[in-house]
C-alpha cells in the first residue's frame, strides 16, 4: 500500500520521537505528506498531566488553546532540536482538545491514510487516565503503526 498522508501524534516523549523517525523513513519509500500533530489537553481536570509534561521540559500552558495553523515556538524548538530544521519534510500542527478525539477527527477531516504513534506518551501519569493509543486504535478509520 502506498501512503500519501501520514499522521504522527507528537508529545515530545521518546516513543513519539521514535514514531516521527519511523515516519521520516517513509519519505524515501513513498514521498508522503507527513503531519506532526501535537494536542494540548483541554480538560483542566487533567492538570496533573500538564504539570508532568512541564516537568519533563515540554512546557505546556494549561490555559493556552491552539487553532489549527498556529504552533508554539516551544514545540518547534523541541522538534528542531531532535530532527533538525523543519524544512518541508513535514508539517507541524498544534491543536487543543482530548488527544484521542482530536487525532481521530484530524484523520477523518484531512485524508490521513496511516498513523504512526508511540504506545505510551509522557509517562505514568497519563496511563492513569487511559491510553491515547488504545483509544485511537478503537476510533481511527485508517491503519495504525504503534511504536513500542
Amino acid at each position: 500500500m502506498i501512503y500519501n498522508h501520514i499522521l504522527v501524534p507528537y508529545d515530545g516523549s521518546d516513543l513519539s520521537q521514535k514514531a516521527l523517525f519511523t515516519a521520516l523513513d517513509y519519505i524515501n519509500m513513498y514521498d508522503p505528506k507527513i503531519t506532526v500533530l501535537n494536542v494540548e489537553e483541554s480538560d483542566t481536570s487533567k492538570y496533573m498531566f500538564l504539570q508532568a509534561a512541564q516537568a519533563s521540559g515540554f512546557g505546556q500552558d494549561p490555559e493556552r488553546t491552539f487553532e489549527e495553523g498556529e504552533v508554539s515556538e516551544e514545540l518547534i524548538k523541541d522538534i528542531e532540536q531532535t530532527f533538525g530544521p523543519i524544512d518541508g519534510r513535514f508539517n507541524v500542527v498544534q491543536m487543543t482538545g482530548k488527544p484521542d478525539q482530536v487525532i481521530c477527527e484530524y484523520v477523518d477531516s484531512h485524508n490521513v491514510d496511516l498513523i504512526i504513534m508511540g504506545c505510551r506518551g509522557l509517562g505514568a501519569v497519563r496511563a492513569a487516565f487511559g491510553s491515547v493509543s488504545t483509544a485511537v486504535l478503537r476510533g481511527a478509520n485508517c491503519p495504525i503503526f504503534v511504536i513500542k
